[in-house]
């Protein structure tokens, strides 16, 4: 009688195999906002991956609760126009870099190393921002980016009173 169990139970054994390897392929990813993730976000000659975050409650949440970004990656927020937006490290759980970028699509200005024991503490630009991209601390320095430089984006996520007729 055992003996035939022993065909059922590795069938069985497959099977969840099968269904336990479908759920972590298949499966939503916990990211907040991968839907919006797009490739092309360019600072001078260096590429990011970039979450888009365009309303209010998506730059709210920002990069907040997620536990790591990859190196290359990070959250771009888009605002409706030209202010000194103010940003903070609520519920962040590793260090970043700001990148201001202005309407003319350069960087205008550089908030580095700030660390979640920094809240409530505020970061803005020096000079008003349409977007912010924030990256890993240490991105800024080591891709040696600076004021001035230019940023290219998707073209679909450019502002449309940003961008350029023809």
């Amino acid at each position: 009688m055992r003996e035939h169990f022993l065909p059922i139970l590795t069938v069985l054994a497959i099977v969840l195999c099968i269904a336990i390897l479908a759920y972590n392929y298949l499966a939503p990813r916990a990211e907040p906002y991968l839907e919006n993730q797009i490739p092309g976000v360019t600072i001078r000659d260096v590429g990011v991956d970039a979450i888009i975050a365009d309303s209010e409650d998506e730059r709210v949440q920002g990069l907040s609760g997620l536990s790591e970004i990859g190196p290359r990656e990070g959250l771009l927020m888009i605002f409706n126009r030209s202010d000194y937006h103010a940003i903070w490290m609520k519920d962040m759980n590793f260090p970043i870099d700001i990148i201001w970028i202005g309407d003319d699509l350069t960087v205008i200005d550089v908030t580095e190393g700030i660390t979640p024991d920094s809240y409530p503490a505020i970061f803005e630009p020096a000079t008003p921002a349409r977007m912010a991209l924030e990256v890993n601390a240490r991105f800024v320095a080591t891709h040696k980016l600076k004021i001035g430089d230019p940023v290219y984006l998707n073209d679909a996520y450019i502002p449309r009173d940003l961008k350029k007729t023809e």
